[in-house]
């Protein structure tokens, strides 16, 4: 009786501790088969282009299946499989007679079949698309608003650098009034839905003509896909510029400015100052302008010539104009200069030297910071200066002071002028950086599991923190995949490789009245270890193992 009682309490225990190797290495939810892109065909597809279907292979037969498909948090296609009595398998789904993806990235797929599941990935690129302006490959801008009409030229391909055959291309403006017929001879209302046909070769072009500068991004399909399920391509951007222009001063034989636009230029009062303008083409490889312009200036000052139509001048490869006059006046951008009717630039104009009177401040202040401004005139602070930022005006106090708070961004012109009497004025101008004060605030992780391990295909809780204060809504992304904490703070993820996996953790800042709130990034490095999975040697080895040790316990109790 006693052996017989021994024999059962052996048995029970070595079954007890088959029953416990067996559940833990068992996921909680059924069996997990390790993630392999092999798993899936095909695994690269091109973002805006129809796929019929996904073909599956597992490593059996089934009947039946579930399938997921999400990019990051969101997911795209829930699709159930019946029937199917295959180890290989296509997916289709039925309400939309195909797969059409219009984000790139990484994919994830998971099948879920006879409490068994199994993870694989594919990704999506985006379209190639190369295109010419006037058939010459070295032009990169166009320029705008010299009625110049240019031909550009657009091929269109997959990520295989295969042609994408009769699909649709839809032209998508940076400018919030978007595009018209004054930039794009074709172009109707239809146009913002219907976009342009590509042909059998992928290829399509169009005339543009730009009113004014612009850049244009595209957006790509195949020819069943629509404006909706097309893809967005910010890449070459087609730029249309304002034509070159320098701006030459005789008097003080220097260029004072140049650009596309937007010129600023000094010069000082009580002289008469000629001008010369130059107007190039936006791209240097462009056709040399023949247009004429119109320039002319806006202000107070004597008339001398303050009109001109510009002529081309061979020697400086551009049109060229000439424009004298005798400023009345004083201040911050107190003469306009007009090409064609519109404002391309302005000019201050000052009185005195500089050398006189002097303002010094800050050149960076914080949104509702104090800034302290001090004015002299030969090194003496100097009371009753007029110093005028933005639009506001104070006087210098006995110290040669005025206080500012500024309560937004920005860059502001400080500009300080005294004028004794009919002959002695002294000004002087600085600016300053109106900046919003940036805090850093650190994110703190603590990593939990359920059972203290980290190993492959066990979840592990990440706690994102600030000083003990849940962070929600913090990125947690793990080998490419972003992940979200809820309001807790809390995530939860998991790795199908062992070995060492960065984790990247960080949160998007915010902006109070005067300070702009930002997180750092904080990376942490989890050490993940081997799960062994339902492994039928082991299974048969232990079992035998077992038995060898009951027939051994049998042996000696006999």
């Amino acid at each position: 009786m006693e052996i017989r009682f021994k024999k059962t309490k052996y048995l029970i225990l070595t079954t007890a501790l088959i029953f416990l190797i067996i559940v833990s290495i068992a996921p909680a939810q059924g069996l997990l088969i390790a993630s392999n892109s092999d798993n899936i065909e095909p695994d690269e597809l091109t973002a805006g282009i129809k796929y019929q279907s996904l073909n599956i292979s597992l490593d059996e037969e089934i009947d039946e299946a579930m399938i997921s498909i999400t990019l990051g948090d969101m997911e795209l296609y829930n699709i159930t499989e019946e029937e199917i009595d295959d180890s290989e398998f296509s997916i289709n789904p039925e309400e939309k007679n195909g797969f059409i993806f219009n984000e790139t990235g990484q994919y994830n797929v998971t099948i879920n079949w006879n409490d068994n599941t199994t993870e694989t990935k594919f990704h999506v690129h985006p379209p190639e698309i190369e295109f010419t302006i006037n058939a010459q490959s070295d032009i990169s801008i166009a320029t705008s608003g010299i009625d110049r009409e240019y031909q550009i030229n657009v091929s269109v391909k997959d990520f295989n650098e295969a042609p994408i055959e009769n699909g649709n291309l839809w032209l998508i403006s940076s400018d919030e009034d978007g595009l018209n017929e004054s930039f794009v001879d074709e172009w109707n209302s239809s146009m913002d839905r219907e976009g342009f046909s590509l042909d059998e070769n992928g290829d399509m072009s169009f005339n543009f003509t730009p009113s004014e500068p612009i850049e244009i991004f595209w957006r790509i399909g195949c020819e069943e896909t629509g404006f909706n399920e097309s893809t967005v391509v910010e890449e070459p951007l087609l730029k249309a510029e304002d034509p070159y222009i320098e701006v030459f001063s005789p008097i003080l034989n220097e260029t004072i400015d140049k650009g596309h636009g937007d010129l600023s230029m000094e010069l000082p009062f009580g002289s008469t100052h000629e001008l010369k303008l130059l107007l190039k083409q936006a791209d240097e490889d462009d056709d040399q302008l023949q247009n004429e312009f119109k320039i002319d200036f806006n202000g107070p000052f004597k008339e001398c010539n303050v009109s001109s139509t510009t002529k081309y001048d061979e020697n400086s490869s551009g049109q060229v104009g000439w424009l004298s006059f005798t400023p009345t006046g004083t201040g911050l951008e107190i003469i306009e200069i007009n090409l064609d009717e519109d404002k391309i630039g302005a000019i201050d104009i000052y009185k005195g030297d500089y050398g006189d009177l002097k303002i010094d401040g800050p050149d960076e202040v914080a949104v509702g910071e104090k800034a302290v401004y001090n004015v002299t005139i030969y090194d003496e602070p100097i009371e009753g200066v007029n110093v005028t930022a933005g639009d506001k005006t104070l006087e210098t106090d006995e110290n040669g002071e005025v206080v500012f708070t500024y309560n937004s961004s920005g860059t502001v012109y400080i500009w300080a002028e005294k004028e004794e009497n009919t002959s002695n004025y002294y000004s002087s101008w600085m600016e300053t950086e109106v900046n919003y004060t940036y805090v850093e605030k650190n994110l703190d992780v603590t990593i939990e599991t359920d059972q203290g391990y980290k190993v492959v295909d066990r979840e592990i809780e990440l706690k994102v923190t600030h000083e003990g204060e849940p962070v929600e809504n913090a990125t947690v992304i793990v080998d490419g995949n972003n992940k979200y904490t809820d309001s807790d703070g809390v995530t939860t993820v998991s790795f199908d490789e062992a070995g060492e996996h960065e984790v990247i953790v960080k949160n998007d800042g915010y902006k109070t009245e005067n300070e702009i709130i930002e997180y750092g990034t904080e990376k942490i490095t989890i050490n993940v270890g081997e799960t062994p999975g339902i492994n039928l040697t082991l299974i048969l080895t232990i079992i035998i193992g077992a038995s060898l040790l009951l027939t051994k316990l049998r042996d000696v109790t006999e």
